[in-house]
């Protein structure tokens, strides 16, 4: 991998999605943050298992919305409580059109804290660093080492370590029929639920979600090779979050120039910007 150019494609995704994010009016942040917690529950289940199958679980649009999946109401219920304040805001929507009510277990909470703590631990490092030496810069490309640093410490882990599948033989009266079986997902899912999180470093937000992938924390990786692919994956991340915002800005312009004719006191426009990030809205009884 050419560090270098990686860098700068990185630096060059980074500086046009921060610009957007920027320069964005209200309606744009909260429908982009409605995306970015969509997209989390993909990633939720690439990491930690598709779960149960079938039509309510297919891969549509609107998925969030329409799966029973009950990891779906403990993924928006914990970023209510603890999700970096866009990301609560449009969390807290969600689990109210869902009517969200199941939560995680304590195996789950206790790997969640655990990630979180070495986000903190990690940030916490990099600011002593910067403080006591003045040689030292705190570029944004930083923010990356000190993820790199926390996921090196997390794979010192065994409930974080994605395991090895196996083949599996059954011998059968004409032969033996062999099969793949995969190994169980290790605890990726949490720390990419973690980097959505207030109070942690790096604080990446919206555009970190799916940024650690599972191929981090298997047994085969060195060390040295978690900075380079977290670059080439932050920039591709921070491309889809400025693909994102021009794509909702696009839509969001359509809906108002569509709904002009309607009342200033009309719920079309709410529901034209679920539709938008989401893909679909559902009715909710408001007080």
């Amino acid at each position: 991998m050419n560090l270098p150019l990686a860098l700068s494609g990185y630096a060059l995704a980074l500086g046009r999605a921060q610009a957007a994010w920027r320069f964005a009016h209200a309606d744009l942040r909260r429908a982009s943050a409605l995306a970015a917690v969509s997209a989390a529950w993909d990633i939720f289940r690439r990491d930690a298992g598709a779960g149960d199958v079938g039509p309510a679980h297919e891969n549509t649009a609107a998925q969030l919305l329409l799966t029973d999946d009950p990891r779906r109401d403990a993924m928006l219920l914990w970023l209510v409580d603890h999700g970096a304040p866009p990301i609560a805001e449009a969390a807290a929507t969600i689990a109210a059109m869902v009517a969200a009510t199941h939560r995680f277990g304590t195996t789950q909470l206790d790997l969640l804290a655990r990630a979180r703590d070495a986000l903190v631990d990690a940030g916490s490092a990099r600011e002593r660093a910067v403080i006591d030496d003045p040689d030292v810069e705190d570029l944004p490309a930083q923010s990356l080492a000190t993820l790199a640093v926390a996921i090196e410490g997390l794979r010192n882990d065994a409930d974080f370590v994605e395991g090895q599948g196996s083949e599996v033989r059954h011998a059968l009266p004409n032969g033996t029929l062999s099969h793949y079986v995969a190994a169980e997902p290790g605890g990726c899912w949490a720390l990419n639920l973690a980097l959505l999180t207030a109070n942690v470093q790096p604080s990446l937000t919206l555009q970190s979600a799916g940024l650690v992938s599972r191929a981090l924390f298997r047994n085969d990786l060195e060390a040295d090779e978690i900075e380079p692919h977290l670059i080439e994956r932050a920039g591709a991340a921070h491309n889809r979050t400025y693909m994102t915002l021009c794509r909702l800005d696009g839509q969001l312009s359509r809906g108002t120039d569509a709904l002009v004719h309607l009342s200033r006191n009309s719920r079309a426009r709410d529901a034209w910007l679920l539709v938008a990030a989401l893909g679909a809205c559902k009715r909710v009884n408001r007080r």
